[in-house]
């Protein structure tokens, strides 16, 4: 009985001790001792297989404060790795290391992609890939978009360069589109296949080709080309003709108009 009580005793007790550095370190950091906080943090993480959560987001954090961007990366990625549901809770975070932090948390997600599609208009639909997890180790995104009701098929590849990118299908069939299904694969730079995924779309309702408008001629007579092009080549025509008219006139003619002999022999 001694022994089975000393045994819950000691359990009891060693639990609030080993994170007792952790919570040390914490307080260091809040209180803006940055250089003390992480010492200590580094070593409790250095004495563990598995580091408290505390003290590697004290360790980040700190390193963060210190400018060591690089070296708080590695360590949010591990915080997260271990401790998916792990939660930072600091006010005082600026918005760029919240962003580094948001980061870290999603790049230790797995790999998931969400797709999308839009009518650009009757011929031809927008895709859009929205990439989730570590986009950084993505390199391409091949796609399948099949629509069931006419059995069309288009297929592409696409560059992943942000976590949305998109893409033009053309739509060949005349037929009521109302439905799209999409199969990916994403690999990395290496070709390797990191992730698959199918997704059935609803699309709204295809827009209707646009007809050239034939709109009906108001305008008066007076006021058609082709009156105006008639009436300009006439003027053209009579300048030319009393032109060499002109230059052909005889200067021995009495007030040197144009005249004519006639001989008769």
């Amino acid at each position: 009985m001694f022994r089975w009580a000393l045994f819950v005793f000691l359990f009891a007790t060693a639990m609030p001790v080993a994170a007792e550095p952790c919570v040390q370190a914490w307080n260091h950091y809040k209180n803006l001792d940055v250089e003390k906080a992480l010492e200590l943090a580094e070593q409790k993480t250095a004495q563990s297989e598995l580091p408290p959560s505390l003290c590697l987001q004290v360790q980040a954090l700190s390193h963060m404060v210190l400018g060591q961007t690089e070296r708080a990366g590695g360590i949010l990625r591990r915080l997260f790795d271990i401790y998916p549901e792990h939660v930072i809770d600091d006010p005082s975070l600026s918005p760029s290391m919240a962003d580094m932090v948001n980061n870290a948390r999603v790049a230790s997600l797995g790999i998931k992609a969400n797709t999308g599609a839009q009518w650009i208009d009757s011929a031809s639909l927008k895709l859009k890939f929205m990439i989730e997890g570590r986009v950084s180790e993505t390199q391409t995104l091949r796609y399948d978009a099949r629509f069931p009701q006419s059995g069309d098929l288009v297929r592409g590849e696409l560059f992943l360069k942000d976590r949305v990118n998109t893409a033009t299908v053309p739509v060949i069939s005349g037929a009521d589109i109302s439905s799209l299904e999409i199969n990916g694969l994403i690999r990395t730079k290496d070709g390797a296949v990191i992730h698959q995924f199918t997704e059935r779309l609803l699309l709204e309702k295809r827009p209707k080709p646009i007809q050239p408008s034939l709109k009906k001629n108001n305008q008066p007579w007076y006021k058609s080309w082709w009156l105006w092009t008639a009436m300009t080549t006439v003027a053209v025509g009579a300048g030319v003709a009393s032109y060499y008219a002109i230059e052909a006139r005889n200067p021995d003619c009495p007030g040197g108009l144009g005249c004519f002999e006639v001989n008769l022999d």
